[in-house]
């Protein structure tokens, strides 16, 4: 199983630094280029995709359906689920402010080598947003 997470596009809260969780904030023209780039990519690197998973938010969704246009994969069959919306609690949002990227860079590394441990086993594709 191959499973490929890809972030939606920036927004301007991106830009600003604000964390947008549940808000419903859309991407800016940089956030779309840099998803159709993206997606190009993956084009060139896969084969075929099993399902396409999204949340409802449309910085997601949007970037989801750039994607799918890409890969040849309808629209219409992205999985949207509001289980794969960006939970940030507020103490979440005060304990990652108060790191250093150096220290959340090293808590991902961790974090993404026990989960590349599993998915070295398995064998379908997925794209994430």
């Amino acid at each position: 199983m191959n499973i490929y997470l890809l972030r939606h596009g920036e927004t301007d809260w991106n830009l600003e630094g604000r964390l947008q969780g549940h808000e419903d904030i859309g991407m800016n023209q940089n956030g779309i280029n840099q998803i159709e780039k993206a997606a190009e990519v993956l084009a060139g690197c896969m084969q075929n995709v099993d399902v396409i998973i999204s949340s409802p938010l449309s910085r997601a969704r949007k970037s989801a359906e750039i994607v799918a246009g890409r890969l040849d994969y309808k629209k219409e069959d992205i999985v949207t689920d509001p289980l794969f919306i960006e939970e940030v609690l507020d103490w979440v949002k005060v304990w990652i402010m108060r790191r250093e990227r150096k220290d959340l860079l090293m808590i991902y590394i961790r974090e993404w080598s026990r989960w590349k441990s599993l998915l070295d086993v398995l064998d379908w594709h997925f794209i994430i947003f």
